[in-house]
């Protein structure tokens, strides 16, 4: 995934100083994150697939294309909400289900305020 998100950075002509600029990351992480010396988490990879327009699964695996294709642009919103839909999705069952109870509760206690 490393030398993908080189690929970015030559594509798009951006430093790493200004990548980490962007993406709101240290320098210093970043750095660590290019050297092999931090994991890449999903966080992180969503992230720069928003800020650079990069097809996530292409980051992840090399296949596809680079970049998203402008009609399929998201923003970060849609980034936070599949992440945390996604870390939903991964909870063991009895707790993902405690947890879909909680958030239709407070959609029920939101809606009753409106």
């Amino acid at each position: 995934m490393i030398q993908r998100i080189k690929t970015v950075f030559f594509e798009l002509g951006v430093s790493q100083t200004s990548a980490s600029e962007t993406l709101d990351v240290a320098p210093s992480y970043l750095s660590r994150i290019m050297n092999g010396k931090q994991e890449i988490n999903d966080a992180f990879v969503w992230r720069f697939c928003c800020k650079f327009k990069v097809n996530e699964d292409w980051l992840r695996s090399g296949k596809g294309e680079i970049f998203i294709p402008q009609s399929r642009e998201i923003d970060e919103n849609d980034v936070a909400e599949r992440y945390l839909l996604n870390k939903i999705d991964s909870l063991p069952p009895d707790v993902k289900k405690q947890v879909l109870r909680f958030c239709s509760k407070l959609l029920q206690d939101q809606a009753k305020n409106f």
